[in-house]
């Protein structure tokens, strides 16, 4: 198999662990390290390994630089105290955690199995009261909060009369559809859908009471995605705002 080969062999990898990474994207980390120390996105025709992230993961999965580089350190931390195969099978949120409570190097005494166990199974809110029990005296700091945005009550009823256009135009149900609808215009591309969790919120607030809980009922960002998930958020919402004027001049 030559490089060419071994390189699509590996980006095929990614894709298919996408599908199947779920609640623990740490999985997708010695395949980014591989990518990036292999140099197989030179074999894939990209300038460098930035332009591989914004061309093909960015795209394609929504995965950016700092999403990337996020999953690849907070990898190369853990495994300076456990064994590969244990670190990949830790949850991210977890995972952050420990970094953020023990830097590269956590306590001897919690290299088990059972913490392991702990790290690659219990929710995160479970897993913080864990390591409470587990090094006393440890303050874990806050988790990261989403962006809010504050609409003018002018760009309330804009984005108002936006959404009511779309699902007579469109045959959307909810608000929550037509806002989706309303982002992929904007971005040219399908928007993941925690991207539109503050602006969903945003709705609440200003009591637009028919947004669909049901996209509410799957696992919260990790704290390494708040901030990609903001910015994104940010450039819907301002691609929203414009777009919602224009409808409704047209």
């Amino acid at each position: 198999m030559n490089r060419k080969q071994e390189a699509n062999k590996l980006q095929d990898e990614i894709d298919q662990l996408h599908l199947a990474a779920g609640r623990s994207p740490l999985k997708l980390a010695p395949l980014y390290r591989e990518m990036r120390d292999e140099r197989r996105w030179e074999d894939l025709g990209y300038k460098d390994f930035d332009d591989w992230i914004d061309n093909y993961s960015q795209r394609r999965w929504h995965h950016g630089r700092s999403r990337v580089y996020a999953l690849v350190s907070t990898m190369e931390k853990i495994e300076k105290s456990f064994e590969p195969a244990a670190t990949c099978l830790m949850l991210y949120e977890n995972a952050e955690d420990i970094v953020r409570a023990f830097g590269d190097c956590v306590p001897e005494k919690l290299r088990t199995a059972e913490f392991v166990r702990a790290a690659s199974e219990l929710p995160n809110d479970e897993f913080r009261e864990y390591l409470d029990k587990a090094q006393p005296n440890l303050h874990m700091p806050e988790k990261p909060q989403p962006k809010t945005f504050q609409l003018t009550p002018r760009q309330t009823g804009t984005v108002r009369h936006a959404i009511n256009k779309v699902k007579n135009d469109e045959g959307a149900v909810t608000d929550a559809e037509a806002l989706e609808i309303m982002a992929q215009d904007v971005i040219k591309q399908d928007v993941r859908e925690t991207a539109l969790d503050p602006i969903l919120d945003l709705l609440r607030r200003i009591n637009a009471a028919d947004v669909d809980r049901s996209l509410h009922g799957r696992e919260s960002p990790t704290g390494a995605q708040w901030k990609e998930i903001a910015e994104m958020s940010e450039r819907v919402m301002d691609g929203i705002l414009t777009a919602s004027a224009e409808m409704i001049k047209a």
